[in-house]
Parts: C-alpha cells; sequence; structure tokens
C-alpha cells in the first residue's frame, strides 16, 4: 500500500510493516524503456554464435546475460528460431546496402561495378561471419512462414540480376538468362567466400597477402567468360516454376520494379 493512502489503516501498524519497494534492475528497466532489448539479444545471441552453434542458442541464457526476465524475449521472439531468422535477415541486409553502394559509386564503370559488387560480398562474409554463416546454414530457411526473411533474401538476388542485366547492356557480359548469369556469379563468389572464411584455401596458396588478388582474378576471369563460349544443346537449363516455386518467382519480379522505382539510376 502506498504511503499516501493510510486512511483507515491503523496507524498502530509500525512503520517497518510496510514493505519497501524492490529495487528494479536498472539493464531491465533501460532495456525496456529505450525500446532497445531487441538489439540486445540480437547483439547478445551473435557474440554467442562467436563461440559456438546457433544448436546451443538458449533465449533463457540470453535473458540472463542482459539482466532481463526469463519471459522478456519472448515479447520480441516467439522462440529461437525466430531469432536465428531475424539475424540471417539482418544479413541479407547488411548484403544487400553494401551490394547497392559498390553498384552506386560504379554506375558508369561496368566492369569495375562487377568487381565491385563481388566484392562486396566478400567483404560482407569477412565482417560479418556469425551472419553470413546462418544465412545459407539452412538453420532457418527464407520461406512463406516468414515472409521478412524471404522477402531480403529475395532482394539482394534481384539486386544481383539487375547488375548483370546493366552489365550485359554495356557489352562487358555476353547476353543470356539473367536469373541464369546471376546464378552463376553468385555460387562463385560464395564459394569462395565459404571457403576463406573457414581457412580452407591456404594449402592452394591462398593467404591473407594475396586473398585479394586471387579473388580478383577469378572474378575477372569469370565475367570475361561468362557466356562467351557455345554450350551444348543437350546443357539447356529449364527453371522449374512450380506452386511455391512460382509464388517465388513472381514476388521476384514484384521486387525487381520495386527496387528499380526506388533507385531509378539502376535502370
Amino acid at each position: 500500500m502506498s504511503p499516501k493512502n493510510v486512511n483507515g489503516v491503523n496507524m498502530r501498524k509500525s512503520r517497518s510493516s510496510f514493505k519497501k519497494p524492490l529495487k528494479k534492475n536498472p539493464r531491465k528497466a533501460d532495456a525496456y524503456h529505450h525500446g532497445d532489448l531487441k538489439q540486445g539479444l540480437l547483439k547478445a545471441a551473435l557474440r554467442h554464435l562467436e563461440a559456438s552453434g546457433p544448436e546451443t542458442l538458449s533465449l533463457r541464457e540470453l535473458a540472463q546475460e542482459l539482466g532481463v526476465s526469463q519471459a522478456a524475449p519472448y515479447r520480441h521472439f516467439k522462440d529461437r528460431d525466430a531469432l536465428i531468422a531475424a539475424i540471417s535477415q539482418e544479413g541479407f541486409e547488411i548484403k544487400y546496402q553494401k551490394m547497392r553502394e559498390a553498384m552506386l559509386a560504379t554506375m558508369d564503370r561496368p566492369v569495375e561495378m562487377f568487381h565491385a559488387c563481388a566484392r562486396a560480398y566478400l567483404d560482407m562474409a569477412l565482417e560479418h561471419p556469425q551472419h553470413f554463416r546462418l544465412m545459407m546454414s539452412g538453420t532457418v530457411c527464407p520461406d512463406e512462414d516468414r515472409p521478412d526473411l524471404m522477402i531480403a533474401a529475395c532482394r539482394s538476388f534481384v539486386l544481383l540480376k539487375i547488375m548483370i542485366q546493366r552489365c550485359q547492356r554495356a557489352g562487358v557480359i555476353a547476353a543470356g538468362d539473367p536469373n541464369h548469369r546471376a546464378l552463376q556469379c553468385w555460387a562463385l563468389v560464395h564459394g569462395f567466400a565459404s571457403l576463406y572464411s573457414a581457412g580452407r584455401l591456404e594449402w592452394t596458396g591462398i593467404h591473407r597477402e594475396n586473398a585479394a588478388a586471387a579473388f580478383d582474378l577469378m572474378i575477372e576471369q569469370v565475367r570475361a567468360g561468362i557466356g562467351n563460349a557455345p554450350l551444348p544443346s543437350k546443357l539447356e537449363f529449364v527453371p522449374f516454376v512450380e506452386g511455391e516455386s512460382a509464388k517465388r518467382v513472381q514476388l521476384m519480379e514484384v521486387l525487381e520494379q520495386q527496387l528499380l522505382g526506388e533507385t531509378p539510376e539502376f535502370r
């Protein structure tokens, strides 16, 4: 009972019988007051992922680390997978922003733009290794149950496709299905980034001192070789676009128009 509401109370009750208000955990109060608990959980999860895998991630342990109640994290993430999905989404958004900035800085130099986008992908992988591992780990995949994550993943691929189309129009990449060309580039750059970040390229002679040069040479070889040699007709590739795949193709078409509308320079 508050000291202000004392009417009708037996005043013979000693002052000591009134319980002192509990002292609030300042970290918990700050987190709720400033609305940064969600970001705090994301940062704490990334620290955890530096030393361990996503399978050991625990919302309750993160709550204990941040000094909040065990129920508090569930106001932002319904379960561990939701937290992992949020980290993955953040990773795709970082990758998208880096690639977009690289494109805008090199719009009038298509060959350089091709290289800059590839380096932006590699930089993201090396600067944000926990995000990078989760994005492609299969632990939580972009799908219709996680629309925000799926949109973030699709946006970065659509941006890559737009870059390929600009390079094709400039004549620095041969004509052909831009989706397939984008897939070629993505697979190659992602493969290098994954192997290098895992320390699996040292036996090939690629180390910190020469990794950038090795990467640039590989990217230029790919750019110069894409579509320049005729393929046997039996190697024809027909994308599967039925069911859920068809919905995602439609989503990427919508996103492409949105991106071109947001950044007319990409047209």
